[in-house]
Protein backbone atom coordinates (compact mmCIF):
# COMPACT_ATOMS: atom_id res chain seq x y z
CA UNK A 1 0.00 0.00 0.00
CA UNK A 2 1.50 3.86 -0.91
CA UNK A 3 1.08 6.26 1.17
CA UNK A 4 -1.53 8.00 -0.79
CA UNK A 5 -3.59 5.05 -0.64
CA UNK A 6 -3.04 4.91 3.36
CA UNK A 7 -4.39 8.88 3.53
CA UNK A 8 -7.66 8.24 1.15
CA UNK A 9 -9.17 5.03 3.01
CA UNK A 10 -10.08 6.63 6.21
CA UNK A 11 -11.56 9.65 4.35
CA UNK A 12 -13.34 7.22 2.19
CA UNK A 13 -15.24 5.48 5.17
CA UNK A 14 -16.07 8.70 6.54
CA UNK A 15 -19.62 9.21 4.60
CA UNK A 16 -20.63 5.52 5.64
CA UNK A 17 -19.65 6.28 9.34
CA UNK A 18 -21.66 9.37 9.65
CA UNK A 19 -24.62 7.91 7.69
CA UNK A 20 -23.88 4.92 10.64
CA UNK A 21 -24.43 7.45 13.26
CA UNK A 22 -27.57 9.46 11.33
CA UNK A 23 -29.09 5.77 11.02
CA UNK A 24 -28.36 4.87 14.79
CA UNK A 25 -30.02 8.63 16.31
CA UNK A 26 -32.98 8.20 14.12
CA UNK A 27 -33.31 4.27 15.46
CA UNK A 28 -33.30 6.20 18.76
CA UNK A 29 -35.61 8.80 18.26
CA UNK A 30 -38.58 6.41 16.62
CA UNK A 31 -37.41 3.76 19.85
CA UNK A 32 -38.28 6.91 22.24
CA UNK A 33 -41.39 8.14 19.88
CA UNK A 34 -42.43 4.51 20.22
CA UNK A 35 -42.33 4.43 23.92
CA UNK A 36 -43.91 7.72 24.87
CA UNK A 37 -46.38 6.84 22.55
CA UNK A 38 -47.14 4.04 24.18
CA UNK A 39 -47.52 6.63 27.33
CA UNK A 40 -50.08 8.50 25.51
CA UNK A 41 -52.14 5.43 24.61
CA UNK A 42 -52.55 4.44 28.52
CA UNK A 43 -54.89 7.39 29.20
CA UNK A 44 -57.29 5.37 27.20
CA UNK A 45 -56.70 2.36 29.21
CA UNK A 46 -55.39 3.27 32.92
CA UNK A 47 -59.24 1.88 34.30
CA UNK A 48 -57.91 -1.45 33.90
CA UNK A 49 -54.36 -1.55 35.30
CA UNK A 50 -52.57 0.31 37.66
CA UNK A 51 -49.14 0.89 35.42
CA UNK A 52 -51.25 2.42 33.19
CA UNK A 53 -53.07 4.40 35.03
CA UNK A 54 -49.47 5.73 36.35
CA UNK A 55 -47.95 6.61 33.08
CA UNK A 56 -50.93 8.20 32.12
CA UNK A 57 -49.91 11.03 34.18
CA UNK A 58 -47.00 12.24 32.05
CA UNK A 59 -48.91 13.54 29.27
CA UNK A 60 -47.28 17.06 29.54
CA UNK A 61 -44.08 15.31 29.12
CA UNK A 62 -45.05 13.34 26.47
CA UNK A 63 -46.32 16.22 24.46
CA UNK A 64 -42.76 18.18 24.80
CA UNK A 65 -41.12 15.05 23.82
CA UNK A 66 -42.85 14.11 20.90
CA UNK A 67 -42.65 17.82 19.88
CA UNK A 68 -38.77 17.77 19.78
CA UNK A 69 -39.12 14.44 18.41
CA UNK A 70 -41.16 15.90 15.12
CA UNK A 71 -38.25 18.57 15.17
CA UNK A 72 -35.89 16.13 14.56
CA UNK A 73 -37.63 13.97 11.97
CA UNK A 74 -38.55 17.27 10.23
CA UNK A 75 -34.55 17.76 10.13
CA UNK A 76 -33.66 14.73 8.96
CA UNK A 77 -36.89 14.57 6.47
CA UNK A 78 -38.44 11.30 7.57
CA UNK A 79 -41.96 12.43 7.33
CA UNK A 80 -43.74 9.64 8.77
CA UNK A 81 -41.78 9.99 11.94
CA UNK A 82 -43.17 13.87 11.77
CA UNK A 83 -46.41 12.54 11.22
CA UNK A 84 -46.66 9.38 14.05
CA UNK A 85 -45.19 12.02 16.76
CA UNK A 86 -46.92 15.20 15.67
CA UNK A 87 -49.88 13.06 15.87
CA UNK A 88 -49.33 11.76 19.29
CA UNK A 89 -48.16 15.51 20.78
CA UNK A 90 -51.38 16.69 19.68
CA UNK A 91 -53.26 13.65 21.52
CA UNK A 92 -50.82 14.19 24.69
CA UNK A 93 -51.50 18.04 25.11
CA UNK A 94 -54.86 18.50 23.99
CA UNK A 95 -55.78 16.20 27.01
CA UNK A 96 -53.69 18.28 29.41
CA UNK A 97 -55.50 21.57 27.85
CA UNK A 98 -58.69 19.97 27.90
CA UNK A 99 -58.01 19.20 31.95
CA UNK A 100 -58.35 22.91 31.99
CA UNK A 101 -61.30 24.34 29.96
CA UNK A 102 -65.14 24.99 30.90
CA UNK A 103 -64.25 26.56 34.22
CA UNK A 104 -67.37 29.02 35.50
CA UNK A 105 -66.39 32.60 35.69
CA UNK A 106 -67.17 33.91 39.35
CA UNK A 107 -69.46 37.28 39.39
CA UNK A 108 -67.25 40.46 40.39
CA UNK A 109 -69.36 41.15 42.95
CA UNK A 110 -69.88 37.93 44.20
CA UNK A 111 -69.01 37.01 47.64
CA UNK A 112 -65.76 34.86 47.84
CA UNK A 113 -64.14 32.24 50.39
CA UNK A 114 -60.44 31.27 50.50
CA UNK A 115 -60.21 27.34 51.28
CA UNK A 116 -56.85 25.99 51.26
CA UNK A 117 -55.87 22.35 51.37
CA UNK A 118 -51.82 21.22 52.50
CA UNK A 119 -49.87 18.13 52.57
CA UNK A 120 -47.62 19.26 55.09
CA UNK A 121 -46.27 15.59 55.07
CA UNK A 122 -46.16 13.46 58.20
CA UNK A 123 -42.68 13.77 58.97
CA UNK A 124 -42.47 16.99 58.76
CA UNK A 125 -41.60 18.57 62.27
CA UNK A 126 -40.78 22.26 60.89
CA UNK A 127 -44.33 23.43 62.86
CA UNK A 128 -43.33 27.33 63.17
CA UNK A 129 -43.14 27.26 59.32
CA UNK A 130 -46.65 25.85 59.07
CA UNK A 131 -48.37 27.77 61.50
CA UNK A 132 -46.37 30.55 59.86
CA UNK A 133 -48.04 29.45 56.21
CA UNK A 134 -51.34 29.21 57.84
CA UNK A 135 -51.30 32.60 59.24
CA UNK A 136 -50.13 34.05 56.39
CA UNK A 137 -53.15 32.71 54.09
CA UNK A 138 -55.93 33.81 56.32
CA UNK A 139 -57.76 31.06 54.73
CA UNK A 140 -61.51 30.40 55.45
CA UNK A 141 -61.03 26.85 56.41
CA UNK A 142 -57.96 24.26 56.04
CA UNK A 143 -57.70 20.62 55.42
CA UNK A 144 -54.20 19.44 56.15
CA UNK A 145 -53.23 15.94 55.49
CA UNK A 146 -50.78 13.87 56.87
CA UNK A 147 -51.28 15.18 60.09
CA UNK A 148 -49.50 13.04 63.29
CA UNK A 149 -50.13 13.85 66.65
CA UNK A 150 -46.97 16.42 67.34
CA UNK A 151 -48.58 18.51 64.75
CA UNK A 152 -52.35 18.68 66.64
CA UNK A 153 -50.14 19.76 69.72
CA UNK A 154 -48.74 22.60 67.87
CA UNK A 155 -51.27 23.65 66.04
CA UNK A 156 -53.40 23.81 69.12
CA UNK A 157 -50.36 25.56 71.27
CA UNK A 158 -50.76 28.37 68.17
CA UNK A 159 -52.68 31.08 67.78
CA UNK A 160 -54.92 30.61 65.06
CA UNK A 161 -58.28 32.11 64.01
CA UNK A 162 -59.74 28.88 63.91
CA UNK A 163 -62.25 27.93 66.58
CA UNK A 164 -64.19 25.02 64.96
CA UNK A 165 -61.67 22.09 64.35
CA UNK A 166 -61.93 18.11 63.47
CA UNK A 167 -59.11 16.02 63.61
CA UNK A 168 -58.09 12.68 63.37
CA UNK A 169 -54.22 12.17 63.64
CA UNK A 170 -52.10 9.24 62.66
CA UNK A 171 -48.64 7.82 62.72
CA UNK A 172 -48.80 6.86 59.85
CA UNK A 173 -48.99 9.49 56.49
CA UNK A 174 -52.91 9.67 56.20
CA UNK A 175 -53.48 11.91 59.23
CA UNK A 176 -56.36 14.08 58.35
CA UNK A 177 -57.66 17.62 59.89
CA UNK A 178 -60.05 20.20 59.38
CA UNK A 179 -59.48 23.77 60.51
CA UNK A 180 -62.78 26.43 59.58
CA UNK A 181 -63.54 30.05 60.74
CA UNK A 182 -67.38 28.71 60.43
CA UNK A 183 -68.93 26.40 62.54
CA UNK A 184 -69.86 22.99 61.83
CA UNK A 185 -73.49 21.40 61.81
CA UNK A 186 -72.93 17.87 61.51
CA UNK A 187 -70.76 14.84 60.72
CA UNK A 188 -66.90 14.97 60.96
CA UNK A 189 -63.97 12.00 60.75
CA UNK A 190 -65.63 9.76 58.45
CA UNK A 191 -64.12 6.60 55.84
CA UNK A 192 -64.76 6.83 52.21
CA UNK A 193 -65.39 3.31 50.76
CA UNK A 194 -64.13 0.26 52.45
CA UNK A 195 -60.87 1.47 53.12
CA UNK A 196 -60.35 2.52 56.86
CA UNK A 197 -58.29 5.91 55.51
CA UNK A 198 -60.14 8.91 57.61
CA UNK A 199 -61.80 11.53 55.73
CA UNK A 200 -63.71 14.66 56.61
CA UNK A 201 -67.46 15.00 55.93
CA UNK A 202 -68.62 18.11 57.48
CA UNK A 203 -71.49 20.88 56.78
CA UNK A 204 -70.62 23.91 57.79
CA UNK A 205 -72.81 27.31 58.34
CA UNK A 206 -71.15 29.81 55.93
CA UNK A 207 -72.63 32.93 56.91
CA UNK A 208 -76.36 31.51 57.02
CA UNK A 209 -75.33 29.26 54.31
CA UNK A 210 -75.34 25.40 54.53
CA UNK A 211 -71.86 23.73 52.89
CA UNK A 212 -71.00 20.72 52.63
CA UNK A 213 -66.89 20.05 53.14
CA UNK A 214 -65.38 16.63 51.96
CA UNK A 215 -61.72 16.07 52.58
CA UNK A 216 -59.13 13.33 52.06
CA UNK A 217 -56.37 11.58 51.06
CA UNK A 218 -56.04 8.92 48.85
CA UNK A 219 -53.07 6.70 49.16
CA UNK A 220 -50.94 6.71 46.02
CA UNK A 221 -51.04 4.24 43.31
CA UNK A 222 -47.74 2.26 42.73
CA UNK A 223 -48.05 -0.24 45.76
CA UNK A 224 -49.84 -3.04 46.76
CA UNK A 225 -53.26 -2.33 47.14
CA UNK A 226 -52.95 1.23 47.28
CA UNK A 227 -54.41 2.16 43.63
CA UNK A 228 -57.37 -0.53 44.46
CA UNK A 229 -58.24 1.62 47.69
CA UNK A 230 -57.39 5.25 46.16
CA UNK A 231 -59.77 4.01 43.35
CA UNK A 232 -62.18 2.97 45.77
CA UNK A 233 -62.11 6.23 48.03
CA UNK A 234 -62.44 8.39 44.79
CA UNK A 235 -65.91 6.68 43.97
CA UNK A 236 -67.15 6.74 47.48
CA UNK A 237 -66.53 10.71 47.35
CA UNK A 238 -67.84 10.74 43.77
CA UNK A 239 -71.00 8.60 45.39
CA UNK A 240 -71.09 11.42 48.57
CA UNK A 241 -71.28 14.60 46.59
CA UNK A 242 -74.12 13.01 43.84
CA UNK A 243 -76.42 12.36 46.42
CA UNK A 244 -75.70 16.07 48.57
CA UNK A 245 -78.91 18.24 48.45
CA UNK A 246 -76.01 21.47 48.94
CA UNK A 247 -73.31 22.89 47.48
CA UNK A 248 -70.17 20.65 48.02
CA UNK A 249 -66.51 21.48 48.05
CA UNK A 250 -63.92 18.91 47.61
CA UNK A 251 -60.65 19.30 49.06
CA UNK A 252 -58.23 16.47 48.63
CA UNK A 253 -54.97 15.15 47.48
CA UNK A 254 -56.07 12.51 45.16
CA UNK A 255 -52.82 11.07 44.28
CA UNK A 256 -53.56 11.76 39.91
CA UNK A 257 -53.83 14.23 37.43
CA UNK A 258 -56.67 16.20 35.88
CA UNK A 259 -56.99 14.18 32.81
CA UNK A 260 -56.41 10.78 34.70
CA UNK A 261 -59.56 8.47 34.04
CA UNK A 262 -60.92 8.57 37.82
CA UNK A 263 -60.42 12.35 37.96
CA UNK A 264 -62.68 12.84 34.95
CA UNK A 265 -64.88 10.05 36.53
CA UNK A 266 -65.31 11.70 39.79
CA UNK A 267 -65.98 15.15 37.74
CA UNK A 268 -68.63 13.56 35.54
CA UNK A 269 -70.93 11.35 38.20
CA UNK A 270 -70.22 13.66 40.90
Amino acid sequence: MNEKEAVETPQSDAPRIAERVVRTFYSFVWLCTLGIAWGVMCIWASEYHWLFDLASHFQAYYGVSLLVAAIAFAIGRRWIGVIVSFVFAMAALSAVCGAYGGREAVHPDAKTYRAVYANIWGSNRQHQKIIGFLKDVDADFVVLAEVQPPHIDELAGASLNYPHVVAQPRTDYFGIALYSKFPFLGSGITTFGDTALPGIDVYMDVEGRVLKVIGAHPPPPPKGRYPTRRNEQIKAISREARKATTPVMLLADLNLTPWSYFFRELLRKG
